[in-house]
């Protein structure tokens, strides 16, 4: 039987003059305003400006991905960042192991390349607008540092919920393993997530760094979860980006698998699917871990410098861990859509949670508090064993 060829990417330098003459390169958002547009293309031009990708393919998800050296991607050329030293094997120290997964496409062609998701104007124009696609809307908008904000404990932005356990330690990072589901959303239901913060005060509101698994299709453009990552230097005022979109975090492995659909998801009274997920402050950066603390597992970091002096450059005061939800009423489902109570199989968890204290030693015996910003939709228990270090047990239907 004659093997079916492998579908080809449109050539770089063709999008690129696609991208130049207007044309989106797929179907665009008709509500998108004209204005909006404009503004879209000139991120996009800014972007790719220069950008020789070695190579580029497109993975089984339909997905095109750009091969490019670690020093010629989009992150390195905007910012005029060298690459960072990575952290040495066994940085971490916990051997922990979970979900895998591959780079879009092997071979020698792509070794010692980075692929970088090739952003087109259909795919910012899904949220109509260039500050939707790259921010984190409905980010939280206090953390439990009260002192630092303005609002008040149990205090409720209008679309926006969320089921987190916390604590107030100075850290250089955090790892837990996050059970993956795929909650479903409905129209006018922006994400539902699960993610580690490591957050501090700064002179402008809270500054973060995130990673963990998002349902989020206006940034994704499907309705599959998908790994991600995110910060902010100012409690989500100015929009940074999901993944490095605006150039703000620096893909250092070709194992990349932000953004890319999961279709291993956990299973209702069955089999369940987790990662490993870990951020850790080295030499003045934000790493992100994926899928295992060993150097492999090293996706890429947030440059300190991002911080612009704040906190966060040097340390965190405070880890979350938890899962949230933006866009209603009514709201979506949170984690496997039932509530803590229901337990092992049945709802969403975190477990073998650690926080790298700021002498960089790992502790995994917290003096964890909850927070249930609406217990009737989402809530969430704690609960400590030989196994499962400290963890928890989260989510909810949503609903009005």
């Amino acid at each position: 039987m004659a093997r079916t060829p492998s579908p080809r990417p449109e050539p770089f330098n063709r999008f690129l003059k696609r991208l130049e003459a207007g044309d989106a390169a797929g179907p665009v958002d008709e509500r998108t305003a004209l204005a909006e547009l404009a503004r879209m293309r000139a991120f996009l031009r800014n972007r790719y400006a220069g950008a020789i990708p070695v190579v580029s393919r497109i993975d089984r998800h339909g997905g095109t991905y750009d091969y490019f050296r670690i020093e010629d991607q989009p992150a390195a050329r905007i910012h005029h960042l060298k690459p960072a030293t990575p952290p040495p094997a066994g940085f971490l120290g916990v051997g922990r192991a979970g979900l895998q997964f591959g780079q879009p496409d092997s071979g020698a062609e792509t070794a010692g390349l980075v692929p970088i998701r090739r952003l087109t104007l259909a795919d910012l124009t899904r949220a109509r607008t260039l500050d939707r696609f790259l921010h984190k809307r409905g980010g939280r908008r206090r953390s439990h540092l009260r002192a630092a904000e303005p609002a008040a404990p149990g205090t409720l932005d209008p679309a926006h919920r969320w089921a987190d356990a916390w604590a107030s330690i100075a850290n250089t990072g955090a790892a837990s393993t996050l059970n993956i589901w795929s909650p479903p959303l409905a129209y006018g239901q922006t994400f539902s997530l699960s993610q580690i913060w490591c957050v501090a005060p700064g002179p402008n509101g809270r500054q973060t760094a995130e990673v963990g698994w998002h349902v989020n299709p206006s940034v994704t453009g499907h309705d599959q979860p998908a790994m991600f990552c995110y910060w902010t230097r100012d409690g989500y005022a100015t929009p940074t980006s999901y993944n490095g979109h605006n150039g703000d975090f620096l893909y250092r492995n070709p194992n990349t698998v932000l953004g890319v659909p999961i279709t291993d998801i956990s299973v209702t009274g069955g089999a369940q699917i987790d990662v490993y997920c870990a951020l850790k402050l080295y030499e003045g950066n934000w790493w992100v871990y994926v899928g295992g603390d060993r150097i492999n597992n090293a996706i890429g970091y947030f440059p300190g410098t991002l911080y612009d002096g704040g906190p966060l450059t040097s340390g965190a005061a405070e880890v979350d861990f938890g899962g949230e939800v933006c866009g209603g009423p009514p709201f979506a489902p949170m984690g496997s859509g039932a509530f803590a109570v229901t337990g092992q199989s049945q709802a969403a968890y975190q477990r073998n949670l650690g926080v790298f204290a700021a002498n960089a030693s790992l502790q995994t015996s917290l003096d964890l508090q909850t927070d249930q910003a609406d217990p009737a939709a989402y809530t969430i228990t704690t609960a400590a064993s030989d196994a499962w270090g400290d963890y928890f047990y989260f989510g909810g239907p949503g609903g009005n």
